[in-house]
Protein backbone atom coordinates (compact mmCIF):
# COMPACT_ATOMS: atom_id res chain seq x y z
CA UNK A 1 0.00 0.00 0.00
CA UNK A 2 3.01 2.34 1.04
CA UNK A 3 4.73 1.71 -2.28
CA UNK A 4 1.31 2.54 -4.34
CA UNK A 5 0.82 6.01 -2.50
CA UNK A 6 4.69 6.54 -3.09
CA UNK A 7 4.44 5.72 -6.70
CA UNK A 8 1.37 7.87 -7.32
CA UNK A 9 2.90 10.79 -5.54
CA UNK A 10 6.17 10.48 -7.84
CA UNK A 11 3.85 10.33 -10.87
CA UNK A 12 1.88 13.60 -9.28
CA UNK A 13 4.99 15.13 -9.30
CA UNK A 14 6.29 14.44 -12.42
CA UNK A 15 3.39 15.56 -14.44
CA UNK A 16 3.49 18.73 -12.45
CA UNK A 17 6.93 19.25 -13.06
CA UNK A 18 6.69 18.19 -16.81
CA UNK A 19 3.24 20.97 -16.91
CA UNK A 20 5.91 23.89 -15.49
CA UNK A 21 8.86 23.07 -17.52
CA UNK A 22 6.42 23.35 -21.04
CA UNK A 23 4.37 25.70 -19.44
CA UNK A 24 7.51 28.47 -18.72
CA UNK A 25 8.62 27.26 -22.20
CA UNK A 26 5.66 28.12 -23.73
CA UNK A 27 4.81 31.14 -21.76
CA UNK A 28 8.56 32.46 -21.40
CA UNK A 29 10.94 31.22 -23.63
CA UNK A 30 14.19 31.39 -22.53
CA UNK A 31 15.74 33.66 -24.37
CA UNK A 32 14.16 36.61 -21.82
CA UNK A 33 16.06 34.90 -19.61
CA UNK A 34 18.69 37.16 -20.52
CA UNK A 35 17.32 39.33 -18.60
CA UNK A 36 18.10 39.89 -14.84
CA UNK A 37 14.72 40.47 -13.90
CA UNK A 38 12.78 38.25 -15.41
CA UNK A 39 15.72 35.49 -14.53
CA UNK A 40 15.13 36.55 -10.80
CA UNK A 41 11.58 36.07 -10.83
CA UNK A 42 11.76 33.06 -12.90
CA UNK A 43 14.26 31.58 -10.64
CA UNK A 44 11.43 32.08 -7.43
CA UNK A 45 8.78 31.29 -9.52
CA UNK A 46 9.98 28.09 -9.88
CA UNK A 47 11.10 27.93 -5.73
CA UNK A 48 7.66 28.90 -4.68
CA UNK A 49 6.45 25.83 -7.23
CA UNK A 50 8.46 23.21 -5.70
CA UNK A 51 7.92 24.36 -2.15
CA UNK A 52 4.24 23.87 -3.31
CA UNK A 53 4.74 20.66 -4.16
CA UNK A 54 6.64 19.23 -1.43
CA UNK A 55 3.83 20.74 0.73
CA UNK A 56 1.25 19.36 -1.27
CA UNK A 57 3.09 15.92 -1.32
CA UNK A 58 3.41 15.62 2.68
CA UNK A 59 -0.38 16.69 2.89
CA UNK A 60 -1.14 14.03 0.85
CA UNK A 61 0.81 11.54 2.49
CA UNK A 62 -0.19 12.31 6.38
CA UNK A 63 -3.69 12.01 4.73
CA UNK A 64 -2.70 8.68 3.63
CA UNK A 65 -1.49 7.60 6.25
Amino acid sequence: MDINIRLNLWVITQIVLLVIHYGFEIILPWWLLWFPLISVLFVVSVIVLIILIVLISSILWEIAN
